[in-house]
């Protein structure tokens, strides 16, 4: 079975303009002279350009480091109400109440096993610690503190600006490349 794609884009070396495509047919291409262009979305990659050697090919798939995925994989909204225009949101931007949302509202299985997993991931963990109790870090496992908190990373990770939901996470990953 083929991995499934979470995120499919060309970076033009020419205009260093990223095209992404979000799902299936969704065609996009830069405007210079080289023509880069993206295709597939989630569903397959097809990219290409008038000098290959010029495009950069970047893409996610679910089962790559969950700290990158949930800054890649997105999903479609057009608002509360509906009428907003059509933005693509990263998982690790949307609102708790957002992902409870698409769980009601539905989607594909991998899309859901995603916004299942960004729930669970912003709870804090809590392991016994002999019966006392402790928070881990979400990303090094260290204990955070003997007691339970609600705290989700240690202060390393903390300092090394670790993203926290509700902020712009993928800028924040773009910074630290």
């Amino acid at each position: 079975m083929d991995k499934q794609i979470v995120y499919n884009s060309v970076t033009c070396l020419e205009c260093n303009e990223t095209i992404v495509s979000y799902h299936r047919h969704d065609y996009n291409m830069c405007e210079c002279p080289n023509g880069a262009m993206v295709d597939g979305g989630t569903a397959y990659l097809r990219y290409g350009a008038k000098d290959m050697r010029k495009i950069k090919l970047f893409a996610v798939y679910a089962d790559d480091d969950y700290e990158v995925v949930r800054k890649y994989a997105t999903r479609g909204s057009r608002g509360v109400d509906g009428k907003q225009p059509l933005k693509w949101i990263p998982l690790c931007d949307m609102e708790d109440d957002h992902l409870e949302a698409v769980l009601d509202y539905g989607g594909a299985d991998w899309h859901m096993e995603l916004i299942r997993k960004e729930i669970e991931y912003r709870k804090p963990i809590h392991k016994l610690n002999n019966g006392r109790g402790a928070t881990l870090c979400h990303k090094c496992s260290v204990i955070i503190s003997v007691g339970l908190t609600d705290d989700l990373y240690c202060d390393s990770c903390t300092q090394q600006n670790i993203p926290k939901s509700g902020t712009n996470c993928k800028d924040e990953l773009n910074k630290s490349e």
